[in-house]
């Protein structure tokens, strides 16, 4: 469970940082109205969390690998 908030929590955070990035001066100018304006996307409705999805997977094998480099050390150090 934990490992899953972690990973909640990269996701969210990616999703920010993209959208914000992405949309910046619709996100500063008219953010409300820019949420508004979702539904008539091109992209489709969803489209935010589709394209966050894909960035997330492209990060993820280089998190994964990471990941399996610090569990080596840990159980090297025990």
């Amino acid at each position: 469970m934990k490992r899953f908030k972690i990973e909640l929590a990269v996701y969210l955070v990616l999703f920010l940082l993209l959208s914000c990035t992405i949309h910046m001066n619709a996100c500063l100018d008219e953010p409300v109205s820019h949420l508004k304006a979702l539904p008539q996307s091109p992209l489709g409705m969803l489209h935010p969390f589709y394209l966050t999805f894909a960035a997330y997977l492209v990060i993820l094998p280089f998190r994964l690998a990471v990941w399996k480099v610090r569990k080596v050390f840990r159980t090297r150090k025990s």
